[in-house]
């Protein structure tokens, strides 16, 4: 987590009933904790808190949490994927979460012991969240380790969020609100959506007390499903209705966008609007006033009750499931169309996105993100609204893991069109890595690979940035490049680069607080696999070889690259060369430096070679 993520999840965080077991359970000696729950109780925000309050003595930093398993473990896979101790890093925080997959539990079961105690060995700590129903699966084997969690006080739950949106409420107050009733048996989430409902009301009238916003979100809670739908069925023709859908996909946008789209779904639906002659026609603010809909000073529409513009998009995606493709087409047509602003489009893609989670109809979504990024529409690029709507999705509990697997295997194609490498590379960096940033790695590896010279720029960039914020990615990095070796030659270019990248000498040797770090063994062990599989090309070696003697006789600080290059020489059965690489680099003259320097630092490395190969008699000799 960063250090923002984990100051939001303090600010609202309650504890529940059961919190100080389950922290007992973790920072105890067995370092686990399984937490079950129902739907709605809190408990995967628990698993946070419980792996993002142990004191790291690092808090600057924000705390590190991997979320298992690394990829989607898929049903004809060996459930063993899941969980692999040897993947385990000293001190490592981590979570299992198996509520959204809960088939897998039973497949995994019989490799948890074995990985739990390996988080032991390392010092770690593991979180894992299942279902109140899958508890009887784990009690017999890990019954000490279970905690039945029940959701903590709702009114104080609303009293935080609240807090958190400029919507203060104190606590006396707030417990004889009618809210604070609703609050005691919410699901954590819909406390959370009062509350920003709450904030949307203070937002539209800054003058008015906190508690009649309060009071203003609750009632929009109420289903107004019904209410809509008896407006809806009131309606006499097809315009008006259009009217009512476009001004509800548009809430907040200018009043031109609402009058374009609804000519649009009239369009799409091949109905026509000229039943009334244009001037003997009603003009277009009475026809919203009528629907309840309100034109602001600065052209900006808004329903008049909160949340009636959503309670309408709901009625008419439900109330017409013979339209969706027609509804597809409309809102592709909207997007595209040069009436509307950039603004005017992210709104019709977002909301288009909601309902696609909301109705479980993400191919459809999938369908539009792919065109919106790969076909511009008269020379305007639709990329920031496929960008928009995929990122919706990949933020969202309930569809995110299925829109990860589709980024996953658009970022594996080849060829991949740019367009749509960049918007991956987009995601991935703002939606992806900052809950899961190993499959964020994972999916930028690939289009750094696989992409166009665009995309692997990007791709590339994003890489770096993300293994500099993160050591544990950095080391991800590594150990895939290690498991890759000698395998598909034909995208060694990006792969060699990282591998640039990853020894340059100042970032083997960055020091903490002064002192010098070694690099743990198996992080050597996989920089020196990836490195000999690099060794095996004479181009790669000798640019290898010419860094590290060139970082040598300017600072002395390639040590751990020699090291390394000597080890991995002799695991490619290449020390020979890097030896004779190393003496033409000292009499090469077009390499920079005086000949002495040079030929100092040459020897530094031919010296780490003789011991290497178990003799060192006449090294200075040989090397001048």
């Amino acid at each position: 987590m960063t250090a923002e993520q984990r100051s939001r999840n303090e600010e609202t965080f309650v504890p529940g009933p059961d919190y100080h077991h389950a922290q007992s359970l973790l920072s105890g000696d067995s370092r686990t904790v399984i937490l079950s729950g129902r739907p709605g109780s809190g408990r995967r925000t628990a698993a946070m808190a419980l792996l993002g309050l142990i004191k790291s003595g690092r808090p600057e930093q924000g705390v590190v949490v991997r979320e298992l398993p690394d990829e989607q473990v898929k049903a004809d896979e060996p459930a063993g994927k899941a969980l692999q101790p040897d993947s385990i890093e000293q001190g490592q925080r981590l979570l299992l979460d198996l509520t959204a997959d809960q088939d897998l539990l039973s497949r995994i079961r019989p490799f948890l012991e074995t990985f739990r105690h390996e988080v032991q060995t390392k010092d770690g700590y593991f979180v894992v969240v299942i279902d109140q129903g899958q508890e009887d699966e784990v009690r017999d084997e890990f019954g000490d380790l279970l905690v039945s969690w029940r959701s903590p006080n709702g009114v104080a739950v609303l009293e935080k969020h609240l807090r958190v949106h400029g919507v203060g409420i104190d606590a006396a107050r707030l417990n004889t609100h009618e809210a604070a009733k609703w609050a005691a048996t919410a699901r954590l989430g819909e406390i959370a959506h009062l509350a920003r409902l709450a904030r949307d009301a203070r937002l539209a009238s800054p003058d008015t007390s906190a508690e009649s916003c309060l009071t203003e979100a609750h009632a929009a809670l109420a289903d107004r499903g019904a209410e809509v739908i008896r407006a809806v069925n009131g309606l006499s023709d097809s315009w008006q209705r259009a009217v009512l859908l476009a001004a509800a996909l548009l809430d907040g946008r200018n009043v031109d966008a609402v009058f374009t789209a609804a000519k649009e779904l009239m369009t799409v639906l091949a109905t026509s609007t000229l039943t009334v002659p244009p001037l003997e026609r009603t003009v277009f603010p009475s026809q919203l006033d009528r629907l309840g809909v309100s034109i602001s000073s600065d052209r900006t529409v808004r329903f008049a009750k909160l949340g009636y513009a959503a309670a309408v998009r709901d009625c008419f995606w439900d109330g017409h499931p013979d339209l969706s493709q027609e509804f597809v087409a409309w809102v592709d047509r909207c997007v595209r169309s040069p009436r509307m602003a950039p603004a005017d489009r992210d709104a019709v893609a977002g909301h288009f996105a909601d309902q696609c989670v909301r109705l479980s109809r993400l191919e459809s979504l999938f369908g539009l993100v792919r065109q919106w990024a790969s076909d511009p529409s008269q020379g305007r690029s639709l990329a920031l609204q496929a960008a928009l709507a995929l990122g919706r999705v990949l933020a969202t509990p309930e569809a995110g893991r299925a829109a990860r697997r589709e980024v996953y295997h658009w970022a594996k194609e080849k060829p991949l069109p740019a367009e749509l490498g960049q918007v991956l590379v987009a995601v991935c960096v703002d939606v992806i890595a900052d809950r899961q940033p190993d499959e964020a790695l994972v999916r930028l590896h690939y289009l750094a690979r696989r992409g166009g010279p665009a995309v692997r720029g990007s791709a590339m960039e994003a890489l770096h940035e993300l293994m500099s914020a993160r050591p544990d990615m950095y080391r991800l990095m590594i150990k895939r490049l290690a498991e890759r070796a000698g395998a598909d030659k034909d995208v060694w270019g990006a792969d060699r680069e990282l591998l640039w990248w990853l020894t340059e000498p100042e970032r083997l040797t960055a020091s903490r607080r002064g002192r010098q770090q070694a690099i743990p063994v198996f992080v050597r062990a996989n920089l020196v696999t990836a490195l000999a599989d690099a060794l095996h090309d004479d181009n790669e070696m000798r640019r290898h070889v010419g860094r590290a003697l060139q970082t040598e006789m300017e600072t002395g600080g390639a040590g751990a690259l020699l090291g390394l290059l000597v080890e991995a020489g002799g695991g490619a059965r290449r020390l020979s060369s890097v030896y004779g690489a190393a003496r033409r680099w000292a009499l090469n003259p077009d390499e920079v430096g005086e000949r002495g320097a040079k030929a100092r630092a040459a020897l530094t490395l031919i010296r780490r070679i003789d011991r290497a190969q178990g003799w060192d008699d006449g090294v200075e000799e040989r090397a001048s």
